[in-house]
Parts: structure tokens; C-alpha cells; sequence
């Protein structure tokens, strides 16, 4: 792991616990209130947690360049170490958000199991069920964070009419993936889609990848654009 991967996992770990440790509240909460007034039909972890982790890759990957791209070439980081500290920091990230959207699903499956097991209508945790949600939450995941990464590229670099621009091609990562691999469908199960997971899978990551090299393009060269004041 690269010096600045390392520097920014210590700048973002309290913010990733807190993430954790709300969203694990807040579907604690959400579940005990639902279970009084109606039958839990679904798992409030993998909703509040598929689509919070996204959220928070998105917003990762807008600091990684409004943010931090400035201040670390400021302490002597060339361009190329932090986009590449970046790159494993956001990619290890993103594997362990999507990582944890199924193990709290099980987590949440053995507490229903000790309190008397979860209704029927529930979607069931299974080593299968959690590899599948690993396979549709991963792509979405590094999609989201290239996609904030790359909008906020495209305004640093460029004036704002530019920037709004290419906002559309920018957010083709996110928008794919999720049209292509989403997994809220009826009941908690990935939703008919378009292409087959395989294909989908495919078209996201190539985007994906495509995202990443025209960030890098992007960036590679980029002025350090000065404070305002």
C-alpha cells in the first residue's frame, strides 16, 4: 500500500466508522419499529446500506480531487503517487463497502434467527445470496466513487461550462452499473435487467475502466488550482 493510501485510510477511518455504526443503528431501529406495525417483507440493511454505501463513494470520490488532491501536492506529492494512493485507497474502500452489505445481512439474519426466526416473505441470507450481493453492490460501488471522481475532474480542470458538459458522460458509470446490476428488485432480489449479469457486469466495468483512464487523463497534468482569497 502506497504512502498516501496509507494517509488517506487515517483521514477517512472515523468517517467510515460512523458510516458503519449509523447505518447498523438506523436498520436496527428501522426494523424493530417496522416489525411492531407490519411484516418485515424486506431487509432494511441491504436498502440503507446498498444506497448509502454509493452515496458515500460518490462523495469520496469528489474530496479525493476538490480536496485532497491540492493539499497533498502542496506537501510534495507528485501527481502520479497521489493518483495512484488514490486509486488503491478508493478501490479498497469500495471492496469493503460492498463487502458489507452481506455480512450485515447475515449479521441481520442471526438476529432474527435468535429472536425466532424472520417471516417468510423476508429475503433469506445464504453464501450464495451474499456473493451475489457482493457482485452486484462491488461494480456499483467503484462506479459511484469513478464517477464523483471524475465529475469533480472535469470541473477543476475545465471552466464550469465545460464541466457541466461532460456531467452526462461523467455519470455514465454510476447510471449503467446501476441500471445494469441493481439489486432492488421485488423481494430483495436482483431485478430483471436488461442484459444478463455477465454482459452487465461487463459493459459496467469497461465504463468504469474508461472513467478511470479519462480521469487519470484529466488529472495526470492538471494545474494546482489556487485558493480563492
Amino acid at each position: 500500500m502506497t504512502v498516501v493510501a496509507r494517509s488517506l485510510f487515517r483521514i477517512y477511518r472515523p468517517i467510515i466508522v460512523w458510516f458503519w455504526c449509523t447505518v447498523a443503528v438506523v436498520a436496527a431501529v428501522g426494523t424493530a419499529v417496522l416489525a411492531q406495525v407490519a411484516e418485515v417483507k424486506l431487509s432494511l440493511w441491504i436498502i440503507i446500506a446498498g444506497h448509502g454505501l454509493k452515496w458515500w463513494l460518490l462523495v469520496i470520490g469528489v474530496m479525493l480531487v476538490a480536496t485532497h488532491f491540492k493539499l497533498y501536492l502542496a506537501n510534495g506529492v507528485t501527481r502520479r503517487d497521489f493518483l495512484l494512493g488514490a486509486g488503491v485507497f478508493g478501490a479498497i474502500t469500495a471492496v469493503g463497502y460492498a463487502a458489507m452489505v452481506p455480512i450485515g445481512h447475515g449479521v441481520e439474519w442471526l438476529v432474527w434467527t435468535a429472536f425466532g426466526g424472520p417471516p417468510e416473505s423476508y429475503p433469506a441470507f445464504s453464501a450464495a445470496g451474499a456473493v451475489r450481493e457482493f457482485g452486484h453492490l462491488l461494480p456499483a460501488a467503484l462506479g459511484w466513487l469513478v464517477s464523483g471522481a471524475l465529475i469533480t475532474a472535469g470541473f477543476y480542470r475545465f471552466r464550469w461550462w465545460a464541466g457541466l458538459l461532460l456531467l452526462v458522460p461523467a455519470a455514465l458509470p454510476l447510471a449503467v452499473t446501476d441500471a445494469l446490476l441493481g439489486i432492488f428488485g421485488p423481494e430483495d432480489t436482483p431485478s430483471a435487467r436488461v442484459l444478463p449479469y455477465a454482459a452487465g457486469l461487463t459493459v459496467s466495468l469497461l465504463l468504469t475502466a474508461a472513467g478511470t483512464a479519462a480521469f487519470y487523463l484529466q488529472m495526470r497534468d492538471v494545474a494546482v488550482a489556487r485558493t480563492a482569497g
